[in-house]
């Protein structure tokens, strides 16, 4: 898909491509406060998915049913949110890998649930008073950064690479 994809409502994306734009949540004339997005047999992204809204409290979640993989080259934008509001997840027993040319950054966002997360790509904490957490099994193989926001990582076995600062 080029262009701007819109996901409200629990919209379902099923083996789709993101060339553009994917907002969950976001400039949505209907949204609520969480708007959710059902991933069905894979997510490419190659442009910028806005999960949540930026300047409001209006959350969004990308949910994977089963285990995938987000690949492509793109971004992942959390919103400013609740800490816990905006996220990133597979299912309870599924486990979502993050692809090695994906960045993830933001506000406020969590990646993984009660399931298992893998990240091979760049976890960037970037907004002064964000919080990108990490819930369920957490492996990094990836790179996780902290510049100008934090992290709160639960259950981490790291065999990639963390920096602190600039």
């Amino acid at each position: 898909v080029d262009g701007t994809i819109y996901v409200t409502n629990d919209g379902i994306l099923d083996n789709v491509t993101i060339n553009g734009a994917l907002k969950v949540g976001y400039e949505s004339p209907n949204s609520t406060r969480l708007e959710k997005g059902i991933i069905r047999n894979g997510l490419t992204l190659n442009g910028t998915a806005f999960v949540g809204v930026a300047n409001s409290l209006v959350d969004g979640q990308l949910i994977f049913e089963g285990s995938q993989t987000l690949t492509g080259k793109g971004q992942l934008i959390f919103g400013k949110g609740l800490a816990d509001g905006n996220g990133l997840y597979a299912g309870s027993t599924e486990t979502l890998t993050i692809g090695p040319d994906i960045t993830i950054s933001g506000n406020n966002g969590f990646l993984g649930k009660a399931g298992a997360t893998i990240n091979r790509g760049t976890i960037h904490a970037n907004t002064t008073g964000g919080t990108i957490s990490t819930h369920g099994t957490f492996t990094n193989e990836g790179e996780l950064r902290a510049t100008d926001g934090k992290f709160a990582l639960q259950n981490l076995t790291n065999a990639g690479r963390v920096a602190v600062g600039a």
